[in-house]
């Protein structure tokens, strides 16, 4: 093992110059080969004891470099026969940013390196002199899973556990001798999303929020080459988050900041865009800063030929900020193709679970009339279309139902289309149909297990994962404890990923949906379920193989169902795009669906996805899945208190009870269109179709005879998703929220001129006050409903938004 231990300083000082050394080419230059990368490098989170790097994420073609340059606080060892580097933090002086400087002979790639942040956190529990064999805490602490929560008796009698965890807050339950149970000794108590409770944990200083007292701007400069960087402090006595130092890149190489030379600007830095940006038809400025207590926001500024993008135009999949995604169920969308309508029609599966005949057909028609054009959406996520089998199948837990494949999560084959579903042919043509479009497909992919049907299964039995457990016990849907390995049900094997051959066979046949089809990415079904290594393979696999020979980027989304560590753990050059962010999608859904009151949540939660994914990350926003009960069940009280969503999906008719829910679920569509991510509509969302859990929730969807709050609803998305296409602050722009009493509002800024969304979450008419009366002068307001009054008041009806530019 060849091992290599460089330790060299790089600091750049915020009111010094960041220069190039002289034997290093300027950023672009193209004198000699370089190792080829796709994408923008995502920074390196450090972790508190060791982080592993593997540079392959960057140079997915075993490039190695002949010099790397750390900060003098980092400890590094790089093994070259594995293509990874070990990375230890010593001593607490370490800068919250700091970058890896990789140089391959007169070229050097530069990666940001954010500081760990993790604190020591105990947990105690006091039995009060009861006996007690086991006694474990479980919650977004550990993933809910209690076997890693084993609490330890101390010799005062307590029960405690220590963490290192990230600030912020964490919800929790103890598990006492098997009960799961409030921590008696926290008063504070929380909804958990789904209509339970849960303790709270706070950690620490919540440094996320300081992102809202600083904000890094961005102007033009007298140069139509250089940027003006403007750091302000909303607070000008906090000096505390002053910036120390600011990091500038240009693709994936560092570029200089000099001081600006105009008086007025004292305080700001000039950035020249490389000469070399003019030959490229798409490439991004990035700029990071960070204070004495934390990072702060980071820009993204789009370049077309070396100029900042003002205004949104046509985008191109290196822009997947742009990003709309519709998703829908297949087989219960549009049924284009009568002829392949083949319900099993077996007495013991319920016509709920059996299949409805909507098809690909049916997607290329809804193309063809437009009806996603009109929506505003640029990117189809179809769920899974591989063969399924013929017959019905019984699921593990009680009652024990009856269902088909319907849904395409059992797939019995890894490259053929299934026949209920349509052709290779139909594909091909609803793919080149949405490309003509503009909008992009991605498949949903089903890498975790196989259907016992399955060729591959049968010739490979040892490819599964064990069904009993050491101790015998059933390895199904132990999605916690056992999160690596766990079955779906007794009859879907779970894949064993330990094994190479296993990692090959189901990386090269994601690799031919793509080859074969011209997909532009995946959304990845149980994502946590599987090693990264795996995610890792498939992503490399899929750059060398296609995305460099075909000069394209691809968009994978993951499923993970966690806290933000672990979901980010999945997210990042080398492994996927982004992945769903259910934690910010549960404090959404509390607040605008009127069970949460606190709405400083909202913000909080924000900040909190902010900090773990980057100020412009492309997670998805999502208005619901196929997994849990719809939005509206909530908003419109189509759900009764504390009860069971998939009991009354079967049990009984769920109908919305409340018409205020239309307005609730507008309100939501607005955050998420206006806001920052990748907005998810799950099919039906833009027009308030309602339904409890799995199956319930998959209904039909309606395309006519809408009610007039469906046609508003499904009008108001529209235009909002349209909205956001066409305005750069939606999509690149910095993010600040603002609470007053019942309304929540949300600046949205790129360059100089501001997107406003107000949104009244009270049932009555109430006035927000804008912080900066002068962007008003010359406002445009969208919707019609917000009045302008005298001293920067907007009156807003209640359960009502505005969108003002």
């Amino acid at each position: 093992m060849k091992l290599r231990h460089l330790v060299l300083i790089a600091v750049c000082l915020w009111v010094s110059a960041c220069t190039t050394p002289d034997d290093v080419d300027a950023p672009g230059t193209l004198e000699q080969p370089q190792p080829a990368s796709v994408g923008l490098f995502s920074p390196i989170q450090l972790q508190a004891d060791s982080t592993e790097v593997f540079l392959a994420d960057f140079f997915p073609e075993g490039a190695w470099p002949d010099s790397m340059v750390l900060d003098p606080h980092l400890t590094m060892v790089a093994d070259s026969a594995q293509q990874m580097l070990t990375i230890w933090q010593s001593g607490a002086d370490l800068p919250w940013l700091s970058t890896l400087d990789l140089r391959f002979g007169k070229h050097q790639y530069n990666i940001l390196v954010r500081r760990a942040r993790e604190v020591d956190v105990k947990i105690s529990y006091d039995p009060k002199g009861k006996t007690y064999q086991t006694v474990q805490v479980a919650g977004e602490i550990n993933g809910w899973n209690p076997a890693m929560g084993e609490m330890h008796l101390g010799p005062d009698g307590k029960w405690e556990i220590p963490f290192k965890l990230n600030p912020g807050r964490y919800q929790y339950q103890l598990v006492i001798d098997g009960k799961w149970m409030l921590d008696p000794a926290n008063p504070v108590k929380v909804p958990n999303g789904i209509g339970g409770i849960n303790s709270e944990l706070q950690v620490g200083q919540d440094l996320g929020r300081s992102i809202a007292s600083l904000q890094l701007r961005w102007g033009l400069g007298k140069a139509d080459d250089e940027l003006l960087i403007l750091p302000r402090v909303r607070e000008t006595d906090l000096k505390a988050y002053e910036p120390k130092n600011v990091f500038a890149f240009w693709e994936n190489e560092r570029i200089a900041l000099t001081p600006s030379k105009d008086p007025a600007s004292i305080e700001s830095l000039n950035l020249v865009i490389p000469a070399a940006a003019k030959a490229l038809k798409r490439s991004h400025i990035r700029i990071f800063a960070h204070t004495a207590q934390f990072w702060t926001n980071d820009v993204l500024i789009p370049l077309e030929n070396g100029k900042p993008v003002l205004t949104a135009g046509k985008f191109t999949d290196e822009d997947p900020q742009s990003n709309i995604i519709y998703f829908m169920m297949v087989d219960r969308f549009a049924n284009g193709n009568p002829q392949n309508d083949k319900p099993l029609r077996d007495p013991r599966v319920d016509p709920k679970a059996d299949f409805h005949g909507g098809d690909i057909a049916g997607i290329t028609q809804k193309l063809k009339e437009g009806y996603f054009d009109s929506l505003g959406v640029n990117m189809l996520w179809i769920s899974p279309i591989v063969r399924n089998p013929e017959g019905a199948y019984q699921e593990f837990p009680e009652p024990r139902r009856w269902f088909s494949g319907y849904h395409g999560y059992w797939p019995t084959s890894s490259t053929h289309v299934d026949h209920r579903f349509g052709s290779d042919q139909e594909l091909k043509d609803m793919v080149r149909e949405a490309h003509g479009h503009g909008i992009k497909v991605i498949l949903d992919y089903v890498a975790n297990h196989l259907h016992e049907e399955h060729p591959m299964i049968k010739a490979h039995p040892e490819w599964k994962t064990e069904l009993y457990l050491k101790d015998s016990v059933l390895n199904v849907r132990l999605w916690d404890t056992h999160r690596i390995g766990t079955w779906f049900d007794t009859f879907m094997p779970s894949l064993d990923y330990s094994k190479p051959e296993v990692v090959e066979f189901q990386s090269d046949s994601a690799l031919y949906w793509v080859k074969e089809f011209g997909l532009d990415g995946f959304r990845q079904d149980a994502t946590k379920h599987i090693p990264t290594a795996f995610w890792r393979r498939l992503t490399q696999k899929l750059k060398t193989q296609y995305m460099l020979p075909e000069g394209k980027e691809l968009y994978q989304i993951g499923e993970t169902f966690g806290s933000r560590e672990l979901i980010g753990s999945y997210v990042g050059s080398g492994l996927l795009n982004g992945q769903f962010d259910f934690n910010y999608y549960w404090t959404l859904k509390g607040v605008f669906s009127g069970g949460e009151k606190d709405f400083v949540r909202l913000p909080e939660s924000m900040s909190a996805s902010e900090t773990a994914y980057g100020s412009h990350h492309v997670m998805g926003n999502i208005t619901g899945n196929h997994d849990m009960p719809r939005f509206m069940c909530y908003a419109g009280e189509a759900l009764g208190n504390n009860e069971d969503p998939k009991e009354a999906g079967w049990n009984r008719e769920v109908k919305i009870k409340n018409p205020d829910g239309y307005k609730r679920l507008q309100l939501l569509q607005a955050w998420l269109l206006m806001g920052p991510g990748v907005p998810v509509i799950y099919y039906g969302d833009e027009i308030g179709m309602v339904g409890a859990g799995d199956p319930d929730n998959r209904r039909d969807m309606i395309f006519s005879g809408l009610s007039p709050e469906e046609a508003e609803t499904k009008a108001i998305v529209s235009k909002l998703a349209n909205i956001r296409k066409r305005n750069m602050a939606a999509l690149y722009g910095s993010t600040e929220v603002f609470v007053q009493g019942n309304l929540i509002a949300m600046k949205r800024q790129y360059v100089s001129r501001p997107l406003w969304l107000v949104v009244n979450l009270g049932k009555s008419a109430a006035k927000f006050q804008f912080p900066e009366t002068k962007a008003l002068v010359d406002a445009k307001f969208y919707f019609g409903k917000g009045i302008l009054l005298d001293g920067g008041f907007m009156d807003l009806p209640g359960l009502s938004f505005e969108v003002v530019e």
